[in-house]
């Protein structure tokens, strides 16, 4: 299939809840060794990457960091299938990536995975859209690794959109994800997939209204495989 990104409009695969749970089952069978490494700055609460070391193990993932900002930090490529980058700081993160971009590069290309949230993600587009609410708006300059132009939370952040300057990134097709939508990318394709019903990717364009994308619900099969599970617990117990 080739190199393959995957980015999250908002949440993170490695929070709680079903649409994380959603994510980190697909996530898995993208990782096909089970080798997950996550991206860290260094001053990450040990009790959240505990939290993220537990999730992962329940996903059958084994768990590593990657200090971006440690010595050596990209040597750890070589030991993981798939690199997580969490949400953060837009710019901040695009400081901590920008200088690892070409050992990046070559590891994606040669099979390893990559996913983000939110600014972790969009780092990854050609251009990437940061509104933050102690800030002001701006398309910034991404990684390149996807011919995108990335806008995340787009249904959270309705006060942003109007402020969103399409036309910003001339030749590039402009996509926003809604917080529960995750984009799965490859050079062949980009292909999305809703973690809770309704939500989408959507194509902008100037002067026109958002177009909602197709999505594969990935929230209607969960909840068919919970009713189904249910089912056959409840028929168990009325047999004893």
């Amino acid at each position: 299939m080739g190199p393959r990104l995957f980015v999250s409009g908002g949440f993170d695969p490695l929070a709680a809840g079903r649409a994380a749970a959603r994510a980190r089952a697909l996530l898995r069978q993208a990782c096909a060794g089970g080798r997950l490494g996550v991206a860290t700055s260094g001053d990450e609460a040990p009790e959240l990457v505990a939290a993220w070391r537990a999730r992962a193990a329940a996903s059958r993932l084994e768990f590593r960091t990657i200090d971006l900002a440690g010595p050596g930090a990209m040597a750890g490529l070589d030991a993981i299938d798939l690199l997580h980058v969490p949400a953060g700081h837009t710019a901040h993160l695009l400081h901590l990536l920008r200088p690892h971009a070409a050992r990046l590069r070559a590891a994606w290309q040669a099979g390893l995975a990559l996913s983000g949230t939110s600014g972790g993600g969009t780092c990854f587009a050609t251009r990437l859209w940061s509104a933050s609410r102690f800030g002001e708006p701006e398309w910034l300059e991404g990684l390149g690794f996807v011919p995108l132009a990335l806008c995340p939370h787009f249904d959270q952040r309705p006060w942003a959109h109007p402020r969103l300057p399409v036309d910003a990134a001339p030749g590039l097709e402009v996509v926003a994800l809604d917080d529960d939508a995750l984009l799965d990318w490859t050079p062949d394709r980009a292909a999305f997939v809703a973690l809770r019903p309704g939500a989408r990717g959507h194509s902008l364009w100037a002067g026109g209204a958002p177009r909602a994308l197709p999505a594969r619900d990935l929230s209607r099969a969960w909840a068919w495989l919970i009713r189904a599970r249910r089912a056959l617990v409840g028929d168990s117990l009325r047999g004893r």
